[in-house]
């Protein structure tokens, strides 16, 4: 009994090894995978904007995707005003055209308190300083 108990524990073992050495998953697959902050090129709408309470702005923004491999993922924008936005891209996939493209995609503004809001699209950074698109909105009480 104890023979058996082994050899169903060793083949327990060595099939285990093997499905680990032979698995699906391989490593190497995140290596033609990235998410790059891509530059505003122009934001359209004026850049003083007043509207009330929990009434939405949107604002179509422009920006360039390197190659046929981008798709547009969301906007990063910090949390605290002036905010500081620019377009996340994703990247997949390791032979990509090398045809890039400008794309336009609707920013959406809303805020349920009154105040003044900043906006800063980035728009370039030249020795570590960043220059901006900038849109005002005004959120005025109901």
């Amino acid at each position: 009994m104890k023979s058996i108990k082994f050899k169903f524990l060793t083949l327990l073992f060595v099939v285990a090894i093997i499905t680990g050495a032979c698995s699906l998953d391989d490593s190497d697959s995140g290596s033609c995978n990235a998410q790059y902050e891509m530059l505003i090129d122009a934001v359209a709408g004026p850049d003083a904007i007043t509207v009330k309470v929990n009434e939405s702005v949107t604002l179509q923004v422009t920006f360039k995707i390197a190659n046929g491999c981008g798709v547009f993922n969301r906007f990063a924008e910090t949390l605290s005003y002036p905010k500081q936005i620019d377009a996340l891209v994703d990247y997949t996939g390791c032979s990509c055209d090398t045809d890039g493209s400008s794309v336009i995609k609707p920013y959406v503004f809303v805020s349920s308190n009154s105040g003044t809001y900043v906006l800063q699209f980035i728009s370039s950074v030249v020795a570590g300083q960043a220059n901006y698109i900038t849109k005002t909105i005004t959120v005025t009480a109901e």
